[in-house]
C-alpha cells in the first residue's frame, strides 16, 4: 500500500490504492483508489525496476483528492527506475536513489 507520494501522505475517501507484484509472468496489478490497473514490470539489473505499458480503467474516483492520488500514483509507477526494500517500507524511486517517489507499506495477503 503507498502511504506516502511525492512527500504527500496518501489518504482518500474511497478503496485504498495497492499494487502487487506477481512474480509469475512479471505482472503487476492493484487499484489506484477508483481504478484498477495491470501491468508488466521487469527487473533489469540489482535495484532496477521498470513497469511497461499501464492499462487502467480509468474509473471517477469518490473525490478529487482520490483522483489527484491516482493519477500521481500511477505516473509514480511509469516513471519508476529503482527500488529499495530493507523491511518494511518498501521505496520506489525515479532516479537512482534520489528522494523516494513513493514508500510503500507490505500487505500480506493470504
Amino acid at each position: 500500500m503507498p502511504r506516502i507520494l511525492n512527500n504527500q501522505l496518501v489518504a482518500t475517501a474511497g478503496q485504498e490504492p495497492c499494487v502487487r507484484l506477481r512474480a509469475t509472468g512479471r505482472r503487476a496489478e492493484g487499484h489506484g483508489g477508483g481504478s484498477r490497473f495491470t501491468d508488466s514490470f521487469e527487473l533489469p539489473a540489482e535495484d532496477q525496476l521498470r513497469f511497461g505499458a499501464l492499462l487502467s480503467t480509468r474509473t471517477a474516483c469518490a473525490d478529487d483528492r482520490s483522483n489527484t492520488i491516482e493519477t500521481t500514483g500511477l505516473n509514480t509507477l511509469t516513471t519508476t527506475r529503482t527500488y529499495q526494500i530493507k523491511g518494511d517500507p518498501g521505496r520506489l524511486f525515479a532516479a537512482a536513489f534520489t528522494s523516494p517517489a513513493a514508500i510503500l507499506h507490505a500487505v500480506y495477503l493470504r
